[in-house]
């Protein structure tokens, strides 16, 4: 970071060298920063992904336990109907 010296006739033109690490070290800080902060989000992906796969198996899961009720409620019609047409044909007598 490099400041203005604010001290006598050359205030604003001699700059101050505040960070004394070489520029190499300094790039090097700020290119982890970055490789950081996109392995943040990369997880942050990850998650998101995941919850939403899983809401998805759970509607899967719910559709399937829904059709399955529904064979049986057919089934239980189906069931009932061929009851009640024999009652039918032996109260007729046929």
């Amino acid at each position: 970071m490099i400041q203005g010296s604010m001290n006598g006739k050359d205030a604003g033109t001699s700059p101050e060298v505040v960070d004394d690490r070489p520029l190499c070290e300094q790039s090097r800080f700020r290119g982890s920063g970055l490789i950081i902060a996109i392995i943040g989000i990369a997880v942050i992906l990850a998650v998101a992904f995941f919850y939403i796969s899983a809401e998805r198996r759970e509607d899967a899961r719910a559709n399937a336990a829904i059709g399955a009720a529904e064979a049986v409620d057919s089934a239980a019609r189906n069931v009932g109907d061929a009851t009640q047409k024999a009652a039918e044909k032996l109260q007729s007598g046929h």
